[in-house]
Parts: structure tokens; C-alpha cells; sequence
């Protein structure tokens, strides 16, 4: 038995065309008989409509079914969705990743707004949830921040855009909210009407009616005595005496702008009120003005057959054909097509008698070559007009084209008759191709279990030049919906993939983000899915390709900065130049500089990203220097220590131009007065002039004493042996007339690493000046005086520690705070009182006598004590 869901009616049909109660019943509840008899009457059974989701209606499974989709482009969309929902996303190519991208609020309609202008989860981000879909591809579209965007919640896209554009604060536009919205608040605003005093107006008048009305001095007691569907124009040119209300209320509320636009004259105002009679109410306000312009009264509408619309009985009077002549044509041809019948003499009563399918070009074509209407009724409704014209004139009959598929035209199915082909031939292919479709595929020699393999999406013509081509239909399966059928039709992405040899499984297998162009050129450039989606979502598509093709892992790249481009990246990674690396550099040396220092051994791990900050001048400065022949050695508070390759010399090149230049002074003084003596100091390093706005050195082989101490153990025979060594080279720097170092520190002192012998550098702050008071007015950014900083250095030798810790003049002035008070100042402001403490804290620390002795005698020693102390260094 039939199940009780199909009709009588439905039954006798089954019967009738073959199809029993089991093969019917045991479709779901959801396909109806006709669509039943649709999949089956197309060889399709119902285990083959299981597969689809089952929230699609059975009418979009049949569909699918014949136009051969694939069941899983229908399907892993969201619970959410209804079947009418997925049909929809589905037309409008929407993966259902894409809708996984963006938060459940957001509907089917608004799915499709964002996939239709390109909007991703991205650019969503910061609106108010108030707002919908469509409102914030408005927003998103028009460039209102969210920022501004949010003070609107409630307004839609568009008027938050009007007010924004209107400087109308949400606060004013909040007064009007309930009654008035969109165009009518923005001109209340604009006309700055209170919104108490617009809400007297009458609640027909938009808010642009009571902008006019108000401009004018209407109140809104004299508002309300007007009719109700007068819009404010239109009641300022009655209350004008330009027209009467009652003239305008024989119009219909439609005509009023045709009514506005034609006031202009007193001419026009006669010719209005001459009017007694209603236009008919179907006409369009454009053709009421055409009316009024030509003075067409509506007594002329009268005579014209019932049949014809307004719109055609006003061409039939422009025209001049009387409703005589148009009535006996009938009200089947257009007031064109019987204009044309009558300029070609067709007989009126004639051409009505053809069956009433044809239209006027069918008619003409009979009329014209003598085929009577007895000649047409010979052929059923499914032979066309040119189709009867073609076989009566090839003498064939409708019988002769049994067999062919129902989609052929008579026409079409005359011609392969003519041309041999046998009726078979044409049937069998999806029921997505065309009757002309199948004519194109016989005479390409393709048929239908070829044509149906290929892509439901593909054209025909497409189809047969992609055959031509080699390319098979098991190619074209499995692209999935952001491939559209665009791009099968021409040689763009998805007929370029193709052509390139690969499949549609394999360009699918691309993540959803990756547009057609975007799969295109991975697959052209041999980048694969999993690698190019390991780059998502920091790079773009384009940047991924530059990226995957020099080989630079998604994880390398993803650790650059944000302030490097891709093409940054890909220079940097060729240079060697890793992320580690190229973070490390200040952010404002530009790329070409960036990896110039690092080819000459100058990086973060070399000089602090904060120290690069203060010596941008001197990193532009030698970032021209050839890396062949110079390399990084080390750097100074504004300075940088190069080694020229393959010669013992080194260059010092300092930011701070006027110091490099007293440097200079300096040390030709000290040279100038040994070499005037054939003699060498023994612990100041050598100087051999200016170079290229350099100063040239000896290039000494070791550490500076600061890594030096912190790498071995000395003994104290090595600190004395040291401190000799430093004392020494300061009066060999007094003997030649330099009173003070001003920057002794363990940096500023060299040790060569074969003889552990003690070399003085740096004399950019030394100084001529024997004045007592010219040392002390530099105490608080050099120290006291020399031998208090032996002293120091002293200690350090001895304990590795500092003893006044916070004191700048030492070796925290290189990396530690700048802001901190000089502990060794402060002492030295009051020594009496403060300096006992260190001494308490030298006899504790230091396990060497002779050295405690030493450092206690430097500390309370004048600047001058130098001999002194050196006897002390003589007889330890």
C-alpha cells in the first residue's frame, strides 16, 4: 500500500507511470510525489539521496542529485543552519569553514553579505555585537571605525553613517529615537529642531517633511489640519494658494512628485484644475507627468480594450492608433508590436487568429512566408515558432523526431535528423546541460558518460576545451565552493589549476582563506597545502609564496618583528641575518644598514639594542665599510672599536665628532713627546693618526682587564704586577703633559693576552688642565681623580666585586643605570665622615696585605700622589 502521504492522485501517477508502493514509500517524509518521480523517472534510487544532509529539502536533493553535486559540498555546515540556510550558503559559494570563522550570532543573509564583499572575521573586530550583518558591512564599507561606530548601537549601518557624516553626536541623535530614524533624523538634526517640538508635528510627516514645514513657519497645529497624505511640499504649495487641497486629493498619493515636479506655471495650475476625472490608478508617476505634459485628459484611457494595461493604452494614444484599430489586433501584442504590424500591413484580422504562444516575431515569421495558422495547430506546444518555419519548409513531421532527448528543440532535433545522427546519441546526459549543450557535444564527438564526468560547475564550451586539452573529468571533481564556475569558463585560476596538472582534491586540500589566485600560484609554485598553512594567519597569500620559495620555515619567519616586510625577511634570511638577530637591532637603522653591521660583526648580541638607540650617527657611519677587510672588536658609550683584517691596526670611530678630535689631540701629544725622545710608553696603546674620520691603534691581542678578572683567578702577585702596569701608564701619560684620564675603568684598560701586560685606552674625556678645581667640577660624570679609580680597579682585581657599587664611573657606567646618584661622589663630598666606611670594607675584602694597603693610600691620596704610590707598588 501506498503510504498515506500521497494522495489519490499522487498514487494513480505512480501506477500509472510503473513506480510501485515499495519503491516510493520508503523515500523520507520530506520528498513530495513529484519530486519522487524526478529522481526516479532520472535512474536514481533513494540509497542514492542518503548521503545528503538530511536537513536539505527533497527538493534541493533531486536537484543536486541531476545537476551532480557531490553530497559533501553539502554537508559539515553548523547545527544551526536549516536546509534552506545550506542551500543558500552553498549557491553563494560559502564553505563551511567559512562559516566556522565567524561567531554564531551572525545569520545565513549575513554569511552571505560578508563572503559578497569580502569581509573576514578579521575586520569585524572591535563592533559592538548590537549591530547586524548588514549593518556592518555598511560600517566596514564606508570606513567607520568601531571606535566611533559603538557610541551608535541601536541605529542602523546606514544612519550611523548619515549621523557620523552629519557631526550628529548619539547623544542628540538618541532624543529622536522611537518616531523618527535614518534620512528623517539626520534632517531634524541638520535643520536643529528640538526633538519635543518635532514630536507635535503629526505622525504621517517624516522628519524631512517637518524640516520644510518648520523652515517655513508652519506650526504644528496648522500641520495637522492638512490631510494626512500630503507630504510637506506639497502642503507648503497648497497653504501657498498655488493649488487646492482639494485638486491635489483627486490624485492618488503616488502622483504627488509628479504633482511637485509639474507646479510650475500658472498655465500649469489651469491645466490642473481643468482635470475632473481620476488617471487611472495603475499608471506609473512618470507617466501621469507625461500626462500632464502633454495634456492628456483621462478620457482618452476610455475605449481601449480592458486587456491593455494603462502604460500601453498611453503608448497606443502617443502613438496616434486609435483603440479601434488596437482592439481588433487584441491585447496579446505589446502597442510595439502591433505598431510594427501595422507598418508592415499585417491584416488586423488576421494575426489574432494564430495560437495564442506565439508571439509578434513567431506571427511575422508565418505571416511573412505564407504559413497558415492551420499549419502551426500540426505541431505540439513544445515546437518553437523557427523549429515549424524549419521543417515545414524541409517538409519533416513531428513523428520524425521520436527519440530524441525532450531537452533538443524541434529545430535542433531536425538538424542531427538531416545530419544522420541517431536519436540515442542524445540521450543519457545530465540533466544540467541544454538542449544546445547536447548539439555541441555530438558534433565534438563527446558523449555522455564523458560529458557527465566532469565537474557539475563546467560549462559546455568550457567542457569541450578542456577535452581538447587532455584534461579528464575525474580532474575536475572535487574543487570546492570557492572555486566558481568563473573559473572553468576561462583560463583564469580554476582553468589554470587545471592546466598546470593539478586536481581538484588537490587544490581543495588548500586552507579556505587561500583564495582561487592564491591555490593558482602554490600549485604553480610548488608550495603545498600543509606547508602553505603553517605561515596563516600572520602572512598573506602572496607573502606566503615569497616566503615557502626561499625556504624560510613559517616558524623562522613568524619570530621577525612586525616592523619587517616579507621582502625584509627574505633579504634577511639570505644575508644570514636570523630573527634573534635582526630583533636585537634599534628599530629606526633601516634595512640595507641592518645587514651591513651585521656582515661587520655588529649585532643585539654585540651592542645592546638600548646602546644602537645613542649611537645611530656612528652605526651610519661605518655601515659603509667594506666586511672583507674590517670587523667588529667592541664599543664604548658613543664610540665603535673595528680591527682591519689581516693588519695589527684597529679604528675607533665615535659619534660625538669635536671628542674624536680632542682623542686625537691627545694622543699626538703623548706620541709627539716620546717620539721626540726615540722612546715608547710602554702601557698607553699606540696611535698612528686620523683615517677616513677614524682614530688608528695598535690592535692589541687580548680582553680589556674587565673580562679579564671575571675569567681567571689572580693571584697577588698578578694584581700587583697589574696595578703597576696601570700606574705606570698614567704617568707616562702625565710625563707628556695629560694631568688626568678622567675615564680609568676595567674596559678602558687593556691586558695582551701573551704577556697579561696592562695597556691604557680610551682618552676621549683626558685632559691638559692641572687646576684642581677643573678635576672636581668633572667629578660627577668621571670621578674624583685618578688614583681613587686605581683604587677601585684594585679592589675589583682582588674581589670581583665593586666597592662603590653604585658608582657610574666604573663599569656600570657601560651597561648599568645612568639615573642612579654616583655612590663614589657622594662619599667624596664629605670623605671625613663617609670614606671610613669602604675602608672598613677594603680591610674585610681584600685578602692581599699589601694590596689593602695599596687601595687604602690611593683612596686618601691627592691627585698628585702619583710617586708615591708607585713607591708603595715598589717595596709590596
Amino acid at each position: 500500500m501506498f503510504d498515506p502521504r500521497f494522495s489519490l492522485e499522487d498514487r494513480a501517477l505512480f501506477s500509472e507511470v510503473g513506480y510501485t508502493a515499495d519503491q516510493v514509500n520508503q523515500f523520507p517524509q520530506k520528498f513530495d510525489a513529484l519530486t519522487i518521480l524526478y529522481v526516479l523517472d532520472n535512474g536514481f534510487t533513494v540509497s542514492d539521496t542518503e548521503s545528503y544532509d538530511e536537513r536539505l529539502p527533497g527538493g534541493a536533493v533531486a536537484s543536486s542529485l541531476l545537476d551532480g553535486i557531490p553530497a559533501e559540498h553539502l554537508s559539515g555546515y553548523n547545527r544551526r543552519f536549516n536546509g534552506e540556510d545550506i542551500v543558500e550558503l552553498f549557491r553563494n559559494w560559502i564553505t563551511p569553514q567559512f562559516t566556522e570563522a565567524f561567531p554564531t550570532r551572525y545569520s545565513r543573509v549575513d554569511l552571505v553579505e560578508f563572503r559578497e564583499h569580502c569581509i573576514l572575521p578579521s575586520d569585524l573586530e572591535g563592533y559592538a555585537e548590537g549591530f547586524s550583518g548588514k549593518d556592518l558591512v555598511t560600517l566596514i564599507n564606508e570606513k567607520i571605525d568601531h571606535s566611533a561606530a559603538n557610541n551608535y548601537v541601536g541605529f542602523s549601518g546606514e544612519e550611523v553613517v548619515s549621523l557620523i557624516r552629519a557631526n550628529v553626536l548619539p547623544e542628540k541623535a538618541r532624543e529622536y529615537t522611537g518616531r523618527f530614524r535614518g534620512d528623517s533624523l539626520t534632517a531634524l538634526v541638520k535643520a536643529n529642531i528640538p526633538a519635543d517640538k518635532a514630536l507635535e508635528y503629526p505622525a504621517h510627516l517624516s522628519g524631512s517633511d517637518i524640516a520644510t514645514l518648520y523652515g517655513e513657519g508652519v506650526t504644528p497645529t496648522e500641520a495637522a489640519t492638512y490631510d494626512p497624505t500630503l507630504p510637506g511640499r506639497l502642503i507648503l504649495r497648497v497653504r501657498s494658494g498655488d493649488i487646492t487641497q482639494e485638486q491635489v486629493l483627486k490624485f492618488p498619493p503616488k502622483f504627488y512628485l509628479a504633482l511637485l515636479d509639474f507646479l510650475r506655471t500658472e498655465q500649469d495650475r489651469t491645466t490642473l484644475s481643468k482635470i475632473n476625472k481620476p488617471y487611472p490608478s495603475d499608471l506609473d508617476w512618470s507617466d501621469f507627468y507625461c500626462c500632464l505634459e502633454d495634456k492628456i485628459s483621462p478620457e482618452r484611457f476610455d475605449d481601449y480594450n480592458s486587456g491593455y494595461t494603462s502604460s500601453e493604452k498611453l503608448k497606443f494614444i502617443i502613438q496616434n492608433i486609435t483603440p479601434e484599430l488596437a482592439n481588433r489586433y487584441g491585447s496579446r501584442f505589446s502597442p510595439k508590436t502591433i505598431k510594427h504590424f501595422i507598418e508592415k500591413g499585417f491584416e488586423p484580422d488576421k494575426v489574432p487568429t494564430y495560437n495564442p504562444r506565439f508571439g509578434k516575431e513567431a506571427v511575422e515569421l508565418f505571416v511573412t512566408n505564407d504559413i497558415s495558422p492551420a499549419q502551426t495547430e500540426q505541431f505540439s506546444e513544445r515546437v518553437s515558432a523557427n523549429a515549424i518555419y524549419v521543417m515545414i519548409q524541409r517538409g519533416l513531421s513531428e513523428t520524425q523526431l521520436t527519440g530524441f532527448d525532450p531537452r533538443l528543440s524541434a529545430e535542433q532535433g531536425a538538424d542531427l535528423f538531416i545530419k544522420g545522427v541517431d536519436p540515442k546519441q542524445t540521450i543519457g546526459f545530465n540533466r544540467r546541460f541544454t538542449g544546445s549543450d547536447i548539439v555541441k557535444f555530438i558534433a565534438a564527438n563527446i558523449n555522455p558518460s564523458v560529458a557527465n564526468e566532469y565537474d557539475y560547475r563546467i560549462p559546455c564550451k568550457r567542457l569541450i576545451s578542456l577535452h581538447k586539452q587532455g584534461i579528464m573529468g575525474g580532474q575536475t571533481k572535487g574543487f570546492d565552493q570557492r572555486f566558481s564556475w568563473l573559473g572553468f569558463l576561462n583560463r583564469n585560476w580554476t582553468g589554470s589549476i587545471l592546466s598546470e596538472g593539478y586536481s581538484g582534491q588537490q587544490a581543495s586540500a588548500y586552507h579556505w582563506f587561500f583564495s582561487q589566485e592564491a591555490v593558482y600560484n602554490f600549485c604553480k609554485k610548488g608550495v603545498g597545502a600543509i606547508k602553505a598553512e603553517s605561515y596563516l594567519p600572520h602572512f598573506r597569500f602572496v607573502d606566503i609564496c615569497d616566503l615557502a620559495i626561499n625556504n624560510i620555515p613559517a616558524v623562522k619567519a613568524k619570530e621577525y618583528a612586525p616592523r619587517f616586510s616579507v621582502k625584509e625577511i627574505v633579504l634577511l634570511h639570505k644575508a644570514g641575518v636570523t630573527a634573534h638577530l635582526a630583533n636585537g637591532y634599534y628599530d629606526a637603522i633601516p634595512l640595507r644598514s641592518l645587514v651591513a653591521l651585521f656582515k661587520l660583526g655588529i649585532s643585539g648580541e654585540t651592542i645592546p639594542k638600548d646602546k644602537q638607540k645613542n649611537m645611530t650617527r656612528v652605526l651610519d657611519k661605518i655601515k659603509g665599510f667594506n666586511p672583507e677587510a674590517v670587523c667588529y672588536l667592541d664599543h664604548g658609550g658613543h664610540g665603535v672599536l673595528l680591527r682591519l683584517k689581516g693588519r695589527n691596526f684597529a679604528l675607533k670611530i665615535s659619534d660625538e665628532q669635536q671628542d674624536q678630535k680632542e682623542e686625537a689631540k691627545i694622543l699626538t701629544k703623548i706620541g709627539d713627546y716620546y717620539k721626540a725622545r726615540n722612546q715608547r710608553p710602554r702601557h698607553i696603546v699606540r696611535f698612528h693618526g686620523e683615517q677616513h674620520s677614524a682614530l688608528v691603534f695598535d690592535y692589541i691581542d687580548g680582553v680589556s682587564l674587565e673580562d679579564y678578572v671575571i675569567q681567571n683567578q689572580l693571584t697577588e702577585e698578578n694584581v700587583l704586577s697589574i696595578g703597576k702596569g696601570i700606574l705606570e701608564g698614567l704617568i707616562e701619560m702625565r710625563t707628556a703633559g695629560v694631568v688626568h684620564h678622567r675615564d680609568l675603568k676595567p674596559r678602558n684598560i687593556m691586558i695582551a693576552r701573551d704577556t697579561s701586560h696592562p695597556l691604557l685606552v680610551d682618552f676621549g674625556v683626558a685632559t691638559t688642565n692641572h687646576w684642581p678645581n677643573a678635576v672636581s667640577e668633572y667629578n660627577r660624570a668621571f670621578g674624583t681623580h685618578d688614583l681613587v679609580a686605581l683604587a677601585q680597579i684594585l679592589y675589583f682585581m682582588s674581589t670581583k666585586e665593586h666597592l662603590f657599587s653604585q658608582s657610574t664611573s666604573m663599569v656600570l657606567s657601560t651597561g648599568g643605570k645612568v639615573d642612579i646618584r654616583d655612590e663614589r661622589e657622594w662619599v667624596y663630598q664629605d670623605p671625613s665622615n663617609r670614606l671610613a666606611q669602604y675602608m672598613q670594607k677594603v680591610n674585610s675584602n681584600v685578602q692581599y696585605s699589601s694590596v689593602r694597603v695599596i687601595i687604602i693610600k690611593c683612596l686618601n691620596a691627592r691627585p698628585y700622589h702619583f710617586r708615591r704610590v708607585s713607591r708603595l707598588f715598589t717595596s709590596a
